[in-house]
């Protein structure tokens, strides 16, 4: 698991780090402990304010999915608790960047059936379909 939120978050500081994303604003939604940020996600947050964007931290618990309007990107943690996260950005037009992988189904991004749709199987697919290819994502 820690493998794959690695991958997610080198994407992201590749897609930011190329000059296309500078700059903005990210919500960055995770869990917290004794109202403390995690070190990791400390970390995080200080990189992305390091490459220029404001981060806003809040907390999985009481955010609510109307909140993503108010930012360029969203970037969903890995030490956030799916089940307080579940489909709160389901509808959101804003990039989302997750390294919680057990919300992928009630986002979404996979299949709702646990270790073929989603969870612990060997990657099948060498192909990804681009729908927008005018997205900036996209490299349009």
């Amino acid at each position: 698991m820690k493998e794959k939120t690695l991958y997610a978050f080198f994407a992201l500081v590749l897609i930011i780090s190329s000059g296309l994303y500078a700059g903005g604003s990210i919500l960055f939604v995770a869990n917290m402990v004794d109202d403390i940020i995690l070190p990791h996600d400390e970390a995080i947050i200080a990189r992305l304010e390091k490459m220029g964007f404001t981060v806003t931290h809040r907390y999985t618990k009481t955010l609510t999915g109307e909140e993503a309007k108010d930012y360029d990107y969203i970037y969903i943690s890995e030490s956030s608790v799916s089940g307080d996260v579940t489909d709160k950005f389901k509808n959101s037009e804003k990039p989302i960047f997750s390294c919680e992988m057990w919300i992928g189904d009630e986002m979404g991004f996979t299949g709702e059936e646990q270790n073929v749709d989603n969870g612990n199987y060997e990657y099948r697919s060498k192909e990804i379909k681009i729908v927008k290819p005018d997205h900036p994502l996209a490299g349009g």
